[in-house]
């Protein structure tokens, strides 16, 4: 009877250990994890930099120097579709508060602020450059301010 005891009190230690050891790779897994999420949170919030500051990334990177150029005609594109769904929608974006108001409305109803509805529609049919965001001339393949190329 006494081995029967000790086979069931090494069965209860040997469990013991086992979910100790399955914890503990739980919470290393877990760090492991966590450690690796805040490594590609801090990877975006370094392309974000040098995207809001492009002086920083050597002329000679030809590399980032193409992926910035790519985060602009991206950014470009974005702002294209956003001013067609508001074409789309028929409204506009009021320079006070930030509101959607009809195209048709004079006057904010949020905030009262005066609708230029000429500017806006002006805004919107502007071409911009997807590098620097300077307004364009009609058919121009460079752009004046930075000289990308269109």
């Amino acid at each position: 009877m006494a081995g029967w005891k000790e086979s069931v009190g090494r069965f209860a230690q040997s469990a013991v250990s086992k979910s100790k050891e399955m914890a503990e790779i739980t919470r290393l897994n877990m760090e492991i994890s966590n450690q690796e999420q805040r490594l590609r949170e801090l990877h975006s919030q370094l392309g974000q930099f040098l995207v809001e500051h492009p002086e920083l990334v050597p002329v000679d990177a030809a590399d980032a120097q193409a992926l910035l150029q790519e985060v602009a005609q991206v950014k470009a594109g974005i702002e294209a579709s956003k001013a067609t769904l508001l074409e789309v929608r028929n409204v506009n974006i009021c320079p006070g508060c930030g509101a959607e108001v009809a195209r048709t409305s004079k006057f904010c109803p949020s905030c009262g602020a005066q609708m230029d509805r000429s500017v806006m529609e002006r805004l919107a049919q502007t071409p911009v450059c997807p590098n620097c965001g300077a307004e364009l001339e009609a058919g121009a393949a460079f752009c004046g301010n930075c000289g990308s190329k269109l």
